[in-house]
């Protein structure tokens, strides 16, 4: 009866071999993943530090775009009054 299940005191090398590389494999996947952890800590660390500079770009980017288009409004209703 090859098929029958071993007691777990009785692991045949192969299957401790088996059991290794799955191991191994986890391992280096824990590695990666800590790895990858600390790339994300890094870079949430970097991002916290710009969101003031984020706000203020914003800020900017709006103040342009009101007095833009008051501008260009302006423009506008000057064109219009000529014409007329």
């Amino acid at each position: 009866m090859a098929d029958e299940i071993q007691p777990l005191g009785n692991s045949t090398p192969s299957s401790l071999t088996s059991k290794q590389v799955h191991y191994a494999r986890l391992n280096v996947q824990l590695s990666e993943l800590e790895k990858n952890i600390k790339k994300l800590q890094e870079n949430l660390q970097v991002t916290a530090e710009q969101i003031p500079s984020f706000r203020k770009l914003g800020t900017l980017h709006s103040s342009i775009l009101m007095s833009s288009s008051r501008v260009l409004s302006e423009n506008d209703t000057t064109e219009t009054n000529r014409d007329s």
